[in-house]
């Protein structure tokens, strides 16, 4: 395996144990916050590897970890358990694909001049909620469901809040209006990582989104990344972004959700 793939892993990982309970599970990590039971990033199984153990007795793990109300999450990393996956797919768990790119030179293309904040006060994080609960209704319709209830996304707010200050949420404004906002974090090893972008849809196409991605790969570099993490969907239209503006792809990473309750 790619040691950058193999580092990639640990950033990935970190990054959703910041500000949560850590554990090892079936060769990777439980992730798990009681307070915050229906956010699953925060309630997850990442990057199981034990190949040495039965599909059978990973599931059973993982549902014994992660048991009803949770809805278990597992992601898996550069270093598979093929075993797992091939049984989580026969089973019926959903997947959702996404593409992980990676900067090792300069942002290509110039910063647009837009103002960007650190959020600090709860002013910005109120701000920060209210562009998330913008984020969930959009998904939902794009996704043709009902969005999610608001207190899941505040939960959501309130998780990524616990990450900081480690992980910085930058807040871009324009015309007087909170319409952006991005995350970033050093990471591990020297490579970090970039997360959560988003711009409201009435102020998309004026360089909002460039300019978030140059002040938050800036302040991870300035906080001792040098290549910087970014993913993207890979159905989502952001991944022509990242390449335009010199992110290179790097591997695949594969969620795998358990099956609603019948």
């Amino acid at each position: 395996m790619d040691a950058l793939a193999r580092t990639a892993d640990h950033v990935h990982a970190g990054y959703h144990a910041l500000g949560n309970r850590v554990r090892p599970l079936v060769g990777g990590t439980l992730i798990t916050n009681s307070t915050y039971a229906q956010v699953h990033d925060a309630n997850l199984v990442v990057h199981p590897t034990d190949r040495s153990g039965c599909p059978d007795h990973a599931i059973g793990q993982i549902g014994g970890a992660l048991a009803p109300p949770l809805r278990p999450h597992v992601h898996m990393g550069a270093g598979t358990f093929d075993a797992l996956e091939a049984r989580l797919a026969a089973d019926g768990w959903d997947l959702t694909m996404t593409l992980e790119l990676v900067l090792h030179d300069a942002l290509l293309g110039a910063a647009p001049p837009i103002d960007i904040r650190l959020a600090r006060t709860d002013d910005d994080w109120d701000a920060v909620g209210g562009m998330f609960r913008a984020d969930h209704i959009e998904g939902a319709l794009r996704e043709e469901r009902l969005p999610y209830p608001q207190a899941v996304t505040g939960a959501v707010v309130d998780v990524k809040r616990a990450k900081a200050p480690a992980v910085r949420v930058w807040v871009a404004r324009d015309e007087g209006v909170d319409c952006g906002f991005f995350t970033s974090w050093p990471g591990v090893d020297g490579v970090g990582m970039v997360e959560d972008l988003f711009v409201l849809a009435e102020h998309r196409g004026r360089g909002i989104a460039r300019a978030l991605i140059h002040r938050a790969v800036a302040d991870a570099r300035a906080r001792g990344a040098d290549p910087v993490l970014i993913g993207a969907l890979v159905d989502d239209t952001p991944k022509d972004l990242y390449r335009r503006m010199g992110f290179a792809p790097l591997l695949m990473r594969r969620c795998w959700t358990a099956p609603l309750a019948a």
